[in-house]
């Protein structure tokens, strides 16, 4: 967990609970969860958020009907 997320934690939050999912590994995300990066400049950015959005959640949705 990032340092300034703890920080906010302890200043607004009593009794907090942290639960480490992932614990000393590299790997910082779960598994089945996978990260994707895209380069971009400032003017780019709007016109690849939408198209790349759609292709997602066309592609996870269609994943989903096939294993149901």
């Amino acid at each position: 967990m990032p340092s300034w997320i703890r920080a906010l934690t302890k200043k607004y939050l009593n009794n907090s609970l942290t639960i480490d999912l992932v614990g000393d590994s590299d790997q910082k995300l779960a598994d089945g969860i996978t990260m994707f990066s895209i380069t971009a400049d400032s003017y780019g950015r709007a016109s690849i958020i939408a198209p790349l959005v759609t292709v997602c959640f066309l592609y996870f949705a269609l994943k989903l009907i096939l294993v149901c």
